[in-house]
């Protein structure tokens, strides 16, 4: 079964391998990856750092990074999957 690793950076240290989904679609990795910005801005929000960018990678284990996802406070969540995504 494919599995999946989402990495989160903001401006703190980088949460690596935190959180992981095993035969996921591409709409749940996705589904996924806009709920761990939305709960790292809530963090940023609490400690005063709000409109940092969050990034999300998404490794695909054997094959790489498959989806990139981003965002601030505010605005739009951008996704992009790269050629080897889903």
């Amino acid at each position: 079964m494919t599995r999946y690793i989402f990495d989160v950076h903001d401006d703190g240290p980088a949460n690596w391998g935190e959180e992981t989904l095993e035969g996921a679609d591409p709409q749940e990795i996705e589904r996924r990856a806009r709920e761990l910005i939305q709960e790292t801005q809530a963090r940023q929000l609490a400690r005063g750092s709000a409109k940092l960018l969050t990034t999300v990678f998404v490794h695909q284990v054997g094959n790489g990074i498959v989806l990139m996802a981003y965002g601030r406070e505010g605005d739009d969540v951008r996704i992009r999957w790269t050629p080897s995504g889903c």
